[in-house]
């Protein structure tokens, strides 16, 4: 009886360890898991489960292996990037006259899941943001009372990164900060707007999505082999 609340015991733990690592991403839960589940191996002392506390072992030091990404320290320098926004320049052009002005076109990929939570706001920046390129690529659009949506269009950019960080999309964060980037190197001047790109090109030579390693031969020996 005791052999058998204890294998239950196991594998509960290891069902814990692989919906931890695989559905939460959650690699610190996922060792925890594991840990506990070889300790009550290790209390049984059986023998016939060598071969379980060797998968085990296995599935920890893959655990280990996996990159750690420091994703609240990078939300953090992005909410202090989106904070310091009020405080850049404006690189200023010859204005327009209104037959000479265009919608500008968004660039930040946004997933299908956050277009309901910014959309009213996404659409009020595409209708009043009005900017055009010269030539030579500078900004030449601005009339005075509009220049608020140029900061406001680079905070959606900063914010979908932020967005990205925190629910581990790597691509539509890595996007997001390109657009970011071209959009400070286009419209903005000064040091304000130079420390603001380092700390954009800083956070994309970042990886934030790592692959998760298998961690079911454990659970599968226990379901197929544990009760022999």
């Amino acid at each position: 009886v005791k052999r058998v609340w204890a294998l239950a015991e196991v594998e509960f733990f290891l069902q814990a360890a692989n919906q931890r690592a695989l559905l939460a991403k959650d690699i610190e839960g996922a060792r925890t898991a594991l840990v506990l589940a070889d300790q009550q191996l290790k209390a049984l002392a059986d023998p016939r489960l060598y071969t379980l506390r060797a998968l085990i072992a296995d599935e920890q030091l893959a655990l280990a292996s996996v990159a750690k990404v420091d994703v609240e320290g990078m939300a953090v320098q992005l909410q202090s990037a989106l904070e310091q926004v009020d405080s850049l320049y404006i690189l200023m052009g010859p204005e327009l006259t209104a037959d000479e002005m265009t919608d500008s076109e968004s660039t930040s990929p946004l997933p299908e899941n956050w277009q309901a939570a910014i959309s009213e706001a996404w659409q009020e920046v595409r209708s009043l943001v009005v900017i055009r390129h010269q030539q030579d690529g500078a900004a030449a659009v601005l009339v005075p009372e509009q220049r608020y949506f140029l900061y406001q269009n680079l905070r959606l950019k900063l914010e979908t990164a932020r967005l990205a960080l925190l629910s581990g999309q790597g691509s539509v964060f890595h996007a997001s900060l390109a657009s970011a980037e071209q959009w400070l190197q286009q419209y903005f001047v000064g040091d304000e707007r130079d420390a603001m790109l380092e700390t954009v090109a800083s956070l994309q030579a970042e990886q934030i999505s790592v692959a998760i390693p298998d961690i079911s031969a454990s659970l599968i020996w226990l379901q197929q082999k544990g009760e022999r």
